[in-house]
């Protein structure tokens, strides 16, 4: 899914703009009960360019720093992080909440602003 941080305006000063993980996507991991698994997930550098190639205008770059918890939970997990797939039934599972930021220069280029953000999990 899609994390949105909807129209930003550029005022001149630095500026984050954040979404919380309760705000963020969910998504949920399955597999044996009981199974320790690792997951893993980097910052993303997002950019403008097929904005710029359909608009005209300056290429920019943004930094997405993630923001992952276990649903209801506020500590923020780390990529390389160990946890145990949780008995739902016959499944293991657990439910990761996604959040994040990201930091506006001054003068960052205007356009939609894209990237790709992968948690893999290992067993």
């Amino acid at each position: 899914g899609d994390l949105d941080f909807g129209d930003i305006l550029v005022s001149g000063k630095a500026s984050k703009e954040t979404i919380q993980p309760k705000s963020g996507k969910e998504f949920i991991v399955k597999g044996q009960p009981n199974r320790n698994i690792s997951i893993a997930f980097n910052n993303v550098e997002l950019n403008n360019y097929l904005w710029v190639s359909n608009n005209s205008g300056k290429s920019g770059t943004l930094k997405f720093t993630p923001n992952v918890v276990l649903k209801n939970k506020t500590k923020a997990l780390k990529s390389g992080d160990n946890l145990i797939l949780q008995p739902n039934g016959l499944i293991g599972e657990i439910k990761l909440n996604v959040g994040g930021s990201i930091s506006i220069s001054p003068n960052q280029p205007v356009g939609d602003y894209e990237g790709t953000f992968t948690v893999s999990v290992s067993y």
